[in-house]
């Protein structure tokens, strides 16, 4: 889906691991991945298969998840 700029993607299970490839989307030196439940952003990093992304904090276990993608600056 997308809104305003951004794409917002939804996980459908919680992440087994802090870091994983958002796959087929491309990385560009000012992509802001975003948890919409806590604010948090990622740390992002070019993947050949996507965009690798790292968050610190923990994953409650819920049957969803949604992220916003973007490469402006959006606070």
């Amino acid at each position: 889906t997308t809104a305003h700029g951004h794409l917002y993607a939804i996980l459908l299970d919680t992440p087994r691991n802090s870091r994983f490839v958002l796959m087929g989307l491309e990385f560009e030196e000012n992509t802001r991945v975003t948890r919409l439940a806590t604010g948090e952003n990622a740390v992002c990093r070019p993947h050949d298969d996507g965009i690798e992304v790292e968050f610190s904090m923990s994953w409650p276990n819920t049957s969803a998840h949604a992220l916003r993608i973007s490469t402006t600056r959006s606070d």
